[in-house]
């Protein structure tokens, strides 16, 4: 993937492959779980907001295309979503992914810094 990518931009590639790894792991849980944070990882590591990759993945192009409609996910797998912490994304405390509250964001295009993401957890923490 380019370097230059924004975050309006959908990753093809990356959707394509949680796509075909949701499909494998279609009714196993553990094996949609362990998917669903390969796809977080890899976006998170080349440089999209989690808010932007949940988004790709539920709404991108359009809701009856989207590869939560194709690999036939449903309720369980979204709550299972919001029980992912930056922990699970290889991501340590300090270098924690930007937060949304697990929520797709309409500005996408912005990029935020982790503590200017969620003042909350900025707050009480000294650089």
């Amino acid at each position: 993937m380019p370097d230059n990518t924004s975050q309006t931009e959908a990753p093809v590639a990356l959707l394509s492959q949680a796509l075909l790894e949701l499909r494998a792991a279609r009714g196993n849980r553990q094996a949609e779980k362990e998917a669903a944070i390969h796809y977080f990882k890899c976006g998170l590591a080349n440089g999209f907001q989690v808010g932007a990759l949940l988004e790709w993945l539920c709404f991108w192009p359009n809701n009856r295309d989207s590869v939560f409609w194709q690999a036939r996910l449903d309720s369980k797998f979204l709550d299972m979503l919001k029980k992912l912490s930056s922990r699970d994304f290889g991501l340590e405390s300090n270098e924690a992914a930007p937060a949304d509250g697990g929520k797709p964001s309409s500005g996408q295009s912005e990029r935020q810094e982790p503590a200017a993401a969620d003042p909350e957890r900025s707050a009480g923490k000294s650089v």
